[in-house]
């Protein structure tokens, strides 16, 4: 059974006079342990389809089922108790609490969970130890690097033991290197621990990583495949052929 089944999604957003059709009849199963990047240009509709997996937004059509749960008709408190106990979530621009230490911002989302203040802190400071930053507890988060916070970050989302993480542009405010050593990390969990990654990326690095790529155009699904595959302009493809017609020149003109 997938973690993750949307059939049929529609969404229409109202923007002014005109009507946006931000999702057209989208389907798509994610299996448990896949990781998976939603992909294509700003305002394809990738942040609406995760806001939909991610039980923020709901459809004007279709259904979404979340680890065999279907969400139509949920109420918003039962909406918020799936979001909780199911799906972490990893943002662009991190979304830490100022004013509370690293730990605290861990400990955050596991209020809603009937969990001790002793149990809660110490799935907190585990879920941080997972992220190499242990050390680094009782720090607030404008005494951590840009890394540093993704991590806590990415941490505060393993802390309620998720079935899916939701990850929308990660490394879209880290420099080359970090943002490849975060990706590596949720890769490492994704296999150690089964936890299923949705990205919705620009980021050509986690396109590689990823076992699967969707790609959003207009609303529509139009690819389903991996990296390697994923040409969408098919100037891959064009520039291999003209290689292979010069070296098939060289050969001609050496014999």
């Amino acid at each position: 059974m997938p973690v993750v089944d949307c059939q049929g999604l529609v969404r229409d957003y109202a923007l002014g006079k005109t009507i946006v059709h931000a999702l057209r009849n989208v389907s798509l199963s994610v299996d448990e342990g896949d990781f998976l990047a939603i992909v294509g240009s700003s305002g394809s509709g990738k942040t609406t389809l995760l806001n939909m997996i991610g039980c923020i937004d709901t459809p004007d059509g279709g259904t979404v089922s979340i680890d065999g749960q279907p969400t139509g008709g949920l109420s918003s408190d039962d909406l918020a108790d799936v979001r909780s106990q199911k799906i972490g979530f990893i943002f662009q621009t991190f979304n830490l609490i100022p004013v509370l230490s690293a730990v605290e911002n861990v400990e955050y989302p596991l209020l809603r969970h009937r969990l001790s203040s002793k149990e809660r802190r110490d799935r907190a400071l585990h879920a941080l130890e997972m992220v190499e930053l242990g050390h680094v507890g009782k720090n607030k988060p404008n005494e951590l690097s840009g890394g540093q916070r993704q991590r806590v970050a990415i941490a505060r989302a393993l802390a309620v033991n998720p079935r899916i993480v939701l990850a929308d542009e990660p490394t879209a405010n880290l420099d080359h290197k970090t943002g490849l050593n975060i990706l590596h990390l949720m890769k490492r969990i994704n296999k150690q621990a089964g936890t299923t990654f949705i990205f919705s990326t620009h980021d050509p690095k986690v396109m590689e990583l990823a076992e699967r790529l969707v790609e959003l155009e207009d609303g529509e699904i139009t690819t389903v495949g991996t990296y390697r595959r994923w040409d969408p302009t098919g100037a891959l493809a064009h520039l291999s052929h003209h290689i292979d017609d010069i070296i098939d020149n060289m050969f001609e003109h050496e014999y």
